[in-house]
């Protein structure tokens, strides 16, 4: 075999041998000479060293007997190659694309600075066009529907290409779990002698999110009691909650006191722990993952084992048999709702008083779950002109928070949140306020006779618990 120090390798396949293989920088032109005999096309790859790295290339070489050549120049756009794309994608989630304008041998034909038209098999990628420099074109698609085995295609007047088949999985709305109320495990009940056991599930997220509860299903002689956990995948324990009102059979679910906040692509486990040992399971059900996006059970083996379980006490669960479900689940959500103690439909009484006079004044409030205060409301009447601040107290007066209103607000409830949302926790009072410079604040006479119920929140009848409500003080 003979070459030159551009074409650093060239391997010919079928029953032939190269006698030769060439690179000239300053022509471009790539040369392979074999001999043998084929009695098929046969492709011969180059790794060739074009000065701005090694590249390869690929050689078609038609059926010979005997000796043949072939040759071919380098640089001459005769198609686009996509980098790999992985799958499978969800749909409405971008995702990195690169795509190369690329000569017959298959290497980048870095003058090419064209604009070329990109789709795909749904219909529905976007962006549709897309401008190249040095040859290469790297960008962010999305593709809007669920497609099984898509392929993105590349399309100038000249040339054309195409990715591999993905697939593109749709979003089931969320709040949502790995499987639905519909699926059943094989063995709603089963118990192993005398042990208590502690059963559990690997999952991850596409998606950042929150995950709101916990579910396992349940079968009719799973008594006794049953606490779920949520754990990072290095058995840290994230969030732990006794299971109440259960019903005799079938899905489960606790809330968790406080939504614990997850990163798409980490693996955790979730888990029960049964007090009387029994657990429903489906063996082998986990030997390949369990896709329901943006949801996914991971495959037993893939970033640890699946189908896990802990006996006699309650704790992270590490041992597996026969990658077996067993019907553990959590509740996900990718954002938290909001609340606020009254909606905008709520009307005050009186929107304006005639006290026109500078002054604060606040609501004592708590929260059924631990969370985040984002902000303060207020309603203000025609002639409650500000400017207004937002505060956030502890019962005891301590500051938490506070923001400026913007500008001269209209009538109806204004709205400010705090550049850093401020945790509270669950059954605690803390009071919400706001401070007007112009007074005529809107105000009901005797309303907190009686406590206010939203859930989660809960605004105290006056002199409840000790708690003055409705609280004011003059301030400028």
């Amino acid at each position: 075999v003979t070459m030159d120090d551009a074409c650093r390798y060239a391997r010919a396949i079928h029953d032939s041998a190269i006698s030769g293989a060439t690179y000239n920088p300053t022509t471009g032109q790539l040369s392979v000479s074999l001999d043998g005999s084929t009695d098929s096309p046969t492709r011969v790859a180059a790794f060739v060293d074009r000065g701005s790295g090694i590249e390869l290339a690929w050689l078609d070489v038609d059926a010979f007997s005997g000796s043949t050549s072939s040759a071919y120049t380098a640089g001459e756009h005769a198609g686009f190659e996509f980098d790999a794309v992985s799958g499978p994608q969800l749909e409405d989630t971008p995702f990195d694309v690169t795509v190369r304008a690329v000569d017959a041998g298959g290497l980048t034909v870095t003058d090419y600075s064209g604009t070329a038209t990109l789709s795909d098999l749904s219909g529905t990628a976007t962006p549709t066009t897309a401008s190249f420099t040095g040859g290469v074109w790297s960008g962010a698609v999305t593709i809007a529907d669920p497609y099984t085995a898509d392929v993105l295609t590349m399309t100038d007047d000249a040339a054309t290409g195409s990715s591999v088949a993905f697939d593109v999985l749709g979003m089931q709305e969320c709040p949502c779990s790995i499987w639905d109320d519909t699926a059943t495990p094989a063995v709603d009940s089963n118990k192993d002698g005398i042990h208590t056991i502690e059963v559990g599930v690997r999952f991850e997220s596409l998606v950042d999110g929150y995950i709101t509860g916990l579910r396992f299903y349940k079968g009719a002689a799973n008594t006794g009691t049953h606490t779920g956990h949520l754990w990072a995948n290095d058995g840290t324990q994230l969030a732990e909650a006794e299971f109440t009102n259960e019903t005799a059979s079938g899905w489960q679910q606790v809330d968790l006191s406080a939504p614990v906040e997850i990163v798409a692509g980490q693996t955790y486990v979730a888990s029960y722990y049964s007090s009387d040992g029994y657990y429903a399971y489906t063996n082998g059900d986990l030997t390949s993952g369990v896709d329901n996006p943006p949801l996914r059970a991971l495959a037993d083996g893939e970033d640890g084992a699946n189908g896990v379980y802990r006996y006699e006490s309650s704790g992270f669960p590490t041992q597996t048999h026969q990658s077996s479900n067993y019907w553990v689940d959590v509740v996900f959500a990718e954002s938290l709702p909001e609340y606020s103690l009254w909606d905008d439909a709520t009307v005050p009484g009186t929107p304006a008083s005639s006290d026109g006079s500078a002054i604060e004044l606040g609501v004592t409030f708590e929260s059924d779950v631990s969370g985040e205060v984002l902000g303060v409301r207020f309603y203000t009447g025609a002639t409650n002109t500000g400017p207004y601040s937002g505060q956030l107290w502890t019962a005891d007066g301590t500051p938490l928070a506070t923001a400026p209103f913007a500008g001269t607000a209209s009538v109806g409830w204004q709205e400010v949140r705090f550049d850093t949302a401020v945790a509270i926790d669950a059954h605690t009072p803390y009071v919400a306020s706001y401070h007007t410079a112009s007074g005529n604040y809107a105000y009901d006479a005797g309303y907190f006779s009686s406590g206010v119920s939203n859930p989660p929140l809960y605004a105290y009848a006056h002199g409840e618990d000790g708690h003055n409500n409705g609280a004011y003080g003059y301030s400028s």
